[in-house]
């Protein structure tokens, strides 16, 4: 399947533990395939530690000179429900929760179709 891809998104959690797996995954299976690729930092929590975890994650990614979205994606229990019903995130029913990972996805979107229109990867 990787030798099709024309981009990879790697998703990791804010969490150190989540670091090495990710990396090890760059290393022996996208580098040497030459796809270009972006970690994706999700499953934020929304509590004031957690941004200091998401915080830590993407500095950790930028010392290791990882590319990664600016952007991430916060974690919802609409999310983990969303696989047995069938739903997605435009589909879920409407509320403040809804309109805020809409807008994580959105936000996701934008920054992706910026890089590729601008010829990065």
């Amino acid at each position: 399947m990787l030798d099709d891809s024309v981009f990879v998104i790697l998703p990791m959690e804010p969490a150190t533990m989540s670091v090495e797996p990710v990396v090890r995954v760059i290393r022996e299976l996208v580098e040497p395939r030459g796809v270009p690729y972006r970690v994706l930092v999700s499953r934020v929590k929304r509590d004031p530690s957690a941004v200091r975890r998401k915080d830590d994650a993407l500095e950790m990614l930028d010392e290791m000179n990882l590319p990664h979205f600016r952007g991430v994606i916060r974690e919802y229990v609409m999310h983990t429900d969303a696989p047995l019903t069938g739903e997605v995130v435009t589909t879920y029913p409407r509320s403040r929760a809804t309109a805020n990972a809409i807008d994580d996805y959105k936000d996701l979107a934008l920054e992706l179709t910026s890089l590729w229109a601008n010829g990065k990867r």
